[in-house]
């Protein structure tokens, strides 16, 4: 029942958003009660933290279905990741991301969970693997990891806001061609 009304939730959230934020109106949109929910979960803490890890975890499943469909290369990694990324069903986990993130900044103790998972996961799969294809030491494996996943959700943000596709493909392509520059040079 509890892994059941979680995915129902992510189900809804990833659809609709957070909407007021309250987990009373994700539990009467989900056809069950608050009550239930702190049941399952033990608190609201709980229940935050459950969500926000099947949301991480359909993200990093999509992901890999996708990359493992349109082959490998890590130079192309900005671009073939924002031919996903841009998608309007990924736009989707992105505007929810970017929700939790103002949930969170407005409560940091409450949510504290959230910054480390969507964050810090991100940086290890994304360090490890240029550490790999590059020859990086870690800390500069981090770095780079660091910058491209802000890259990406910088112009995630841009697009959701402006819609601005051509530029911001543009602005991927510069990316790419500057990291490419910096890889071949060195």
């Amino acid at each position: 029942m509890k892994e059941e009304l979680i995915q129902r939730a992510a189900g809804y959230v990833l659809e609709h958003g957070l909407l007021d934020g309250s987990i009373r109106e994700i539990a009467k949109n989900i056809g069950t009660s608050h009550r239930m929910i702190n049941y399952h979960f033990g608190s609201s803490e709980g229940f935050w933290e459950a969500l926000v890890n099947e949301i991480r975890r359909v993200e990093i499943e999509r992901s890999r279905q996708y990359f493992a469909a349109h082959g490998n290369s890590p130079l192309m990694t900005v671009s073939r990741g924002w031919a996903y990324f841009s998608t309007p069903e990924y736009q989707q986990i992105f505007k929810l991301i970017f929700e939790l993130y103002v949930k969170t900044l407005r409560a940091p103790q409450e949510h504290e969970a959230f910054a480390h998972t969507f964050v810090d996961h991100w940086i290890t799969l994304l360090s490890e693997r240029l550490a790999s294809d590059f020859q990086l030491a870690s800390e500069e494996a981090q770095g780079f990891a660091r910058l491209r996943l802000a890259c990406i959700r910088g112009l995630m943000l841009d697009l959701l806001l402006t819609q601005e596709r051509e530029g911001i493909a543009r602005a991927v392509a510069l990316y790419d061609a500057m990291f490419e520059h910096w890889v071949t040079s060195r």
